[in-house]
């Protein structure tokens, strides 16, 4: 018996085409830190929305205030006092200063 024949590699006779990793590199680089920007940049779109929507509540909430510490102030007012005590019929005169008693809250 002879030796046999070794037959040529086909695989080593093909024409390869150097594949660019550095290319393939960047642009994977380029896609990771563009999806990253876009999820970033959405992220803060919807905070910027929530912003806007929180600050509109919360000028509506001061007008609502206002209004109501005007009324107040309007159905405090001693000459309201005496006109709804005489309407309901109540006989009440104000507390001399000796009768007045005055407490301190305690975070003054």
């Amino acid at each position: 018996m002879g030796k046999k024949r070794k037959k040529p590699n086909r695989r080593r006779q093909e024409v390869r085409v150097p594949f660019p990793t550095i290319l393939v590199g960047v642009l994977t680089l380029s896609v990771v830190i563009g999806a990253g920007y876009m999820s970033i940049n959405i992220r803060c779109s919807g905070l910027g929305k929530q912003i806007k929507l929180q600050e509109r509540e919360l000028v509506e909430t001061q007008k609502r205030l206002m209004v109501e510490q005007d009324k107040w102030a309007s159905r405090t007012a001693p000459i309201n006092l005496e006109r709804a005590l005489a309407h309901h019929g109540l006989e009440m005169e104000m507390p001399e200063s000796r009768q007045v008693i005055r407490i301190e809250a305690p975070w003054h």
